[in-house]
């Protein structure tokens, strides 16, 4: 009876497996400085766009950034592409804001939706377990949503965050589950669509490529990558637990 006990929570731990290590558990930021302080000092990437070239695009594109690449087959007639402002709903907050406005004042990756907005990609240039972004939103009532690994984040973050009356932010991810993208797209189509942008990109300077590899680099020592194995070790200390437990009865 014993032995059947225990083989049974061998079977339950090991199914567990699967589920678990496909389950992305991703902690949100909305302060620069939190992020950046959750880190512990992992080296970074940044991309403010300031050094691009004023480019919008009327069809599908691949802005190549080097460590980041921002892409939309999603272009329709909509504006979208590296802009110095966007237009915003302002005369319909309370209190009222310019109708013209940048994420931080500098240039930004922006667009002036129409009816459903489009949708864009961000990619890295290998997987990482870290991403953030500052973002506004010009428009009262649509909203723009961020996918990753499967989990959506719309609303809060974007929505119901105001600096000098207009919706802007930041927002910052870290996940045990490594990604090679994020996905935005435009939630609720109410008309006209006003301007959304994201600016001050920031992401890990790790290659994961080059620490699975190499784990002994500074940088991969210095910061522990999340191991898949750890979840095996999970489930042998409860097939442990049960066969201590059941020997005591």
């Amino acid at each position: 009876m014993i032995l059947r006990k225990c083989l049974s929570t061998v079977i339950f731990a090991l199914a567990l497996l699967p589920t678990v290590a496909h389950s992305a558990i991703i902690t949100t930021y909305t302060d620069r400085s939190t992020f950046i302080a959750a880190l512990n000092g992992l080296s970074t990437i940044e991309e403010d766009f300031n050094g691009q070239d004023l480019n919008l695009f009327t069809s599908a594109f691949n802005l190549d950034l080097g460590d980041f690449s921002v892409s939309s087959s999603d272009v329709a007639s909509d504006q979208i592409g590296v802009v110095d402002s966007v237009d915003t709903n302002g005369s319909f907050f309370t209190p009222t804001f310019a109708d013209s406005q940048s994420v931080d004042g500098s240039r930004f990756f922006g667009i002036n939706g129409s009816d459903g907005g489009p949708s864009f990609n961000i990619s890295f240039s290998t997987e990482r377990f870290v991403f953030g972004f500052d973002w506004l939103d010009g428009d009262v009532t649509d909203s723009y949503a961020m996918t990753v690994l499967g989990q959506v984040f719309e609303s809060a973050p974007f929505d119901n965050r105001f600096v000098d009356a207009v919706p802007r932010g930041f927002f910052g991810i870290i996940s045990d589950t490594a990604f090679d993208n994020v996905e935005f797209y435009q939630t609720d189509a109410g008309g006209y669509i006003a301007g959304f942008g994201v600016d001050n990109l920031i992401t890990s300077g790790i290659d994961i490529v080059t620490c699975s590899q190499d784990p002994t680099l500074p940088e991969c020592a210095a910061n522990a990558v999340p191991e898949p194995s750890s979840m095996a070790i999970i489930g042998l200390g409860l097939i442990g637990l049960a066969s201590r437990r059941r020997i005591k009865l």
